[in-house]
């Protein structure tokens, strides 16, 4: 792997990773249309661990606070952390179609799409009724475990994570700061998991520490700035861009 590869990698991950439009299947993708050869498990390692460190520093406060006067949280995050771990074995094999034919990576595009946007009208509907007003946003056990299934059929490729957990989340009626910080929490036992799962599957000879290091740096930089840029959108109630994206995106590599 080239660094300019790498760097390219990183880009993709530090955005993808954290927009809702799946990083694994853009990874795929990328190596599929742009003729990378040999494995990449442990490239992609990388990035993830890039990027869940990314999350640490973004959300530092809230993990702080996991430890000390938001216990309760930190408890649903395990809580929620249990189906991703049942569902990370259950799809193991049907995962690995995915990267064998690129086509159902569009189609899990489509999917993450028309999740994207059911969420976002749902939500805003939601959001008008004037008793969850009045009731105001909790995150219940139930929520968490939701939430966490949700994050668990997102190991398929083209199901973006941060997609499928944020949108979960408005559906609940978490509203979208909570569902926008629960989503990313969720990610960091997720990423480490994940990290350790890989490891078994990943091939020698390691890459060259500079490639892994133009594009863990890349990963890390651009995912603070797609963190915040999704902040915002998420705040003016703009998730539905995404939604058609991944529709285009998705029709895209189906019809090619």
């Amino acid at each position: 792997m080239t660094i300019l590869q790498s760097l390219i990698s990183g880009i993709l991950q530090g955005i993808t990773e954290f927009f809702p439009i799946s990083s694994t299947g853009h990874l795929v993708l990328l190596h599929h249309y742009f003729g990378f050869k040999g494995s990449q498990i442990f490239f992609d390692i990388v990035l993830h661990l890039a990027t869940g460190l990314a999350v640490l520093v973004y959300f530092w406060k809230d993990v702080k606070s996991l430890f000390t006067t938001d216990r309760n949280l930190g408890v649903l995050v395990l809580v929620g952390s249990v189906p991703t771990l049942i569902l990370g074995f259950l799809l193991a094999d049907f995962v690995d179609k995915f990267f064998v034919d690129v086509k159902w990576v569009g189609i899990a595009l489509i999917v993450t799409g028309f999740w994207l946007l059911a969420a976002n009208i749902i939500n805003k509907r939601i959001m008008h009724n004037k008793h969850i007003k009045q009731k105001g946003i909790i995150l219940y056990t139930w929520k968490a475990i939701v939430i966490g299934t949700a994050q668990g059929i997102a190991l398929i490729p083209g199901i973006s994570r941060s997609g499928a957990t944020i949108a979960t989340g408005l559906l609940v009626g978490l509203g979208s700061n909570l569902a926008f910080r629960f989503s990313f929490l969720l990610l960091l036992p997720a990423t480490i998991g994940a990290a350790i799962f890989k490891l078994k599957d990943a091939a020698t000879p390691i890459p060259p520490v500079s490639s892994m290091l133009v594009g863990g740096i890349a990963a890390f930089f651009v995912g603070i700035l797609a963190l915040h840029l999704l902040s915002k959108i998420l705040k003016d109630g703009k998730i539905y861009i995404f939604g058609f994206y991944c529709l285009a995106m998705g029709l895209l590599v189906v019809l090619l």
